[in-house]
């Protein structure tokens, strides 16, 4: 069914609902941008607080407070909640996708601290990796998932070697683990 205004552009009505599809595709938009990632920052602020790190090797401590040395961290995707989490406000710059997931994510991660560029190994990469190597020498500390958006699990992809020698940039690994931890399998 159309109804027409005048005046005004045509709008559909969806006829199972009854709802204005303009509008409800504006809500759902607004709750993926806003809502969202207000929700999940107001529900893991007392999870971040509870945290608690065992540094293996001190000298790989995050450079937060010293600007002079500036790392490219490596790490696995199954990682990012709990290093998002601990390393929020440190001074990093990431990389996440142009997808729903991944606006909901660089939404979320820019709230606590993270600066955010967008690209995908198929879609953007190089852009992606200019701003970057831009970021980095503004004196961010560059983040990266080494087994890629698309796995396969554990395996590293040559984006961060990519990354690391068109920028002459120190490489440092980071693993997490839980002690007690959830994990969702498919």
């Amino acid at each position: 069914m159309r109804i027409v205004y005048p005046y005004f552009r045509e709008i559909s009505v969806s006829v199972e609902t009854g709802l204005l599809t303009p509008l409800r595709l504006w809500r759902k938009r607004a709750l993926q941008r806003w809502v969202y990632p207000v929700l999940c920052l107001c529900a893991l602020l007392p999870y971040m607080r509870t945290i608690r790190v065992q540094m293996l090797d001190q000298r790989l401590q995050p450079t937060s407070f010293n600007p002079r040395r500036r790392v490219l961290y490596v790490h696995w995707h199954e990682d990012i909640p709990l290093l998002a989490c601990r390393f929020s406000f440190s001074n990093a710059c990431t990389m996440a996708s142009y997808s729903r997931d991944g606006e909901m994510i660089s939404r979320f991660l820019k709230m606590i601290g993270y600066r955010m560029v967008r690209g995908t190994t198929r879609k953007g990469w190089r852009g992606a990796f200019d701003e970057m190597l831009e970021a980095y020498r503004e004196g961010w500390n560059l983040v990266l998932a080494a087994d890629g958006p698309k796995g396969p699990r554990y395996e590293l992809k040559p984006g961060a070697v990519y990354l690391a020698s068109k920028g002459n940039i120190q490489v440092v690994p980071v693993v997490a683990r839980a002690k007690r931890q959830i994990r969702f399998v498919r």
